[in-house]
């Protein structure tokens, strides 16, 4: 049931699928056909991270380019999860990664870096992670993982409603060209 409708939705809508239902979502990864995948609010935890990531670690991802998971609960153990499928290169052309409302913690956000700092995101020109319980500690990360030069396309880092020190938030809009890098700041 699952596979016919992310069959369904893939082909009628040029490899964008919205869906809460995770064994969707898992089926449009499996496809190869997703480009687009959007998770809002479809209240997954680290459960469907986890699975997420096996999906993507399948190796039928090389089209996508769009995965928001906005406003979730995936938490640092999801991230990880989904940091490691990134890392072993089975995402090559995701250019937008929505995180933001989910509790990632410090430790998430190092987890989401270390991905971004190893060359794993060559295409990522978006990472919001606003709102997701990130302190110092991990702005920290995201900062040395832009100063590394693995994610050239980055323009938009959204860090807005985290804990986060003015100096950490200006080092992260320092890390690339302050004219093409927008940084949300905390308001």
């Amino acid at each position: 049931e699952a596979t016919a409708v992310a069959a369904r939705c893939l082909s009628t809508n040029n490899g964008y699928i919205f869906t809460r239902s995770i064994e969707t979502a898992v089926a449009a990864l499996q496809s190869g056909r997703c480009v687009r995948l959007d998770g809002d609010r479809a209240k997954w935890g680290a459960a469907e991270a986890i699975r997420l990531a096996a999906a993507i670690e399948q190796g039928h991802c090389k089209r996508l380019r769009m995965l928001n998971l906005h406003h979730n609960n995936i938490g640092s153990c999801g991230a990880e999860h989904l940091a490691a499928a990134f890392v072993a290169g089975h995402c090559p052309k995701l250019a937008v990664l929505r995180l933001n409302y989910n509790y990632l913690g410090s430790e998430g956000a190092d987890f989401i870096a270390g991905a971004i700092a190893s060359g794993a995101c060559p295409s990522l020109k978006t990472l919001n992670l606003a709102f997701c319980g990130i302190g110092n500690q991990g702005a920290e990360a995201i900062a040395v993982a832009l100063e590394s030069g693995f994610s050239p396309k980055l323009t938009e880092v959204a860090l807005t409603g985290n804990p986060v020190s003015g100096e950490l938030f200006l080092r992260v809009g320092r890390a690339k060209d302050p004219q093409n890098l927008a940084v949300a700041a905390a308001t």
